[in-house]
C-alpha cells in the first residue's frame, strides 16, 4: 500500500502543463503531459494520447473531483513503431 502513496504523492507533485477545466476530453488529441482539471473532467467520444514517436510517453491527468465518461467514449493509443504482436492502432475501451 505504502507504494500506492507514493505514486500518489509523486502525481500530485507534478507541476501541470496545461489546465483542461470545462474542456472535453472527446476529440482531442493530447501530446505527452501533465493536464489539470479545477473540478470534474468529461470524455465524450474519442480521445487520442499521441507519443510523437516516443515509446513510452506519459501523461496524467489530475482531475480534482470525477471522470465522467459517454457510453461510446474510448482512447485511442497509436503506436509508432508497434511491436509484431500489437495490433496499431491499439484500442483502449473505457
Amino acid at each position: 500500500m505504502a507504494e500506492v502513496f507514493t505514486a500518489y504523492d509523486g502525481l500530485v507533485a507534478l507541476s501541470a502543463e496545461q489546465n483542461r477545466t470545462g474542456q472535453n476530453l472527446g476529440d482531442l488529441t493530447l501530446n505527452a503531459g501533465v493536464y489539470h482539471y479545477n473540478s470534474s473532467a468529461l470524455l465524450h467520444g474519442l480521445h487520442t494520447l499521441e507519443g510523437q514517436g516516443q515509446s513510452y510517453a506519459r501523461r496524467a491527468y489530475q482531475i480534482e473531483s470525477t471522470l465522467t465518461t459517454g457510453s461510446a467514449s474510448f482512447s485511442l493509443i497509436p503506436s509508432p513503431l508497434p511491436p509484431r504482436s500489437w495490433p496499431a492502432p491499439l484500442l483502449r475501451w473505457l
